[in-house]
């Protein structure tokens, strides 16, 4: 029976990395004529987040390899079932034949699939994003740090991913009367904190003028801008504001919910809505730039300050823009 190796018995020292290095190549070996891919998921997958626990695995089924048949082979090389999930199917396995010495979690699941897609996706967001890195850890560990027992733990951890989670598969649409205030404070709330320091007091001012709840409403009555928001079991996770049907006047993410691709789904949906316009034109803040030119947006002019706000003009062709939202 084959094996594989391990290092000593985890300590909090950030060496799950370390040991998914180790494994992985003997893991594809081992398991190739059922396994197209492997990847690296969990905790230890992120690096202010690994505390040297035993890693997990996730394992993307080849093409009409069973759950089944995996498993039976998994059995086979000395792994032992450890618990079946609707969405996958866990095992641990021993290390140089003795049980607990050290061991890991491979979970089966078909790529593409449901287990597959949440897994990495979840990886990826805690892997950009500090601030749900600290708020994993502290529902994780809880209100008793190191007090909590184990069950306890992973209730708070299965709280904190169902409401993660369906940020991925949120919906967009037009915001509604009674939601327009919610979308001014979220736009104002994200400028504040990550556009405010780069204006004067002139640019501050100007940009709460543009999201005072009461001037925004008379030109969405209007018909002078278009909001719309991206929801998550209605929470409002982001808004776009669109003037005339051809101009991205601001496109905010909500700082919890930044780099998960919510920001481009909204600009892909504002952009399919008026295609018919042929252009979409934006004013970009020096940080946005990058953000807008992997969306196809090119510069026209050079940087510009109007009323305290400096941006960046740039277009971008609207036959260009994505089929889907």
């Amino acid at each position: 029976m084959r094996t594989i190796s391990g290092i000593p018995s985890p300590a909090a020292d950030g060496r799950g990395k370390e040991q998914a290095q180790r494994q992985i190549p003997e893991l594809e070996s081992l398991l190739s004529p059922w396994v197209e891919r492997i990847e690296h998921i969990g905790s230890t997958a992120v690096p202010e987040l690994d505390d040297g626990s035993a890693p997990d695995y996730l394992l993307g089924l080849r093409a009409g390899v069973s759950e089944a048949e995996l498993g039976e082979a998994l059995r086979a090389q000395g792994y032992a079932p450890l618990y079946c999930t609707p969405t996958g199917y866990a095992v641990t396995a021993p290390v140089n034949g003795e049980k607990n010495a050290d061991f890991h979690k491979v979970w089966l699941a078909p790529m593409g699939g449901e287990l597959w897609m949440d897994a990495l996706w979840l990886r990826d967001s805690l892997r950009k994003n500090a601030d749900l890195r600290r708020e994993y850890l502290r529902i994780k560990r809880g209100p008793a740090e190191g007090n909590g027992n184990p069950q306890d733990a992973a209730l708070r951890k299965q709280a904190f991913l169902s409401m993660l989670l369906p940020a991925r598969e949120g919906t967009i649409r037009p915001i509604e009367a009674d939601e327009l205030e919610r979308a001014c404070a979220l736009c104002l709330r994200v400028f504040l904190e990550f556009e405010a320091g780069d204006y004067d007091q002139e640019g501050i001012d100007t940009f709460r003028a543009m999201v005072n709840p009461a001037f925004l409403r008379n030109q969405w009555e209007n018909g002078i801008v278009q909001l719309w928001g991206y929801f998550a079991r209605d929470r409002l996770l982001g808004v776009a504001c669109v003037r005339l049907h051809r101009h991205l006047s601001m496109l905010f993410v909500d700082r919890r919910w930044q780099h998960m691709g919510i920001g481009v789904r909204l600009a892909r949906r504002v952009m399919q809505e008026n295609k018919k316009e042929g252009v979409m034109t934006t004013h970009s803040s020096l940080r946005g730039i990058g953000f807008y030119e992997s969306l196809g947006f090119e510069a026209t002019d050079h940087m510009r300050t109007v009323d305290g706000i400096t941006f960046l003009p740039m277009r971008k062709r609207l036959e260009e823009a994505p089929d889907q939202p």
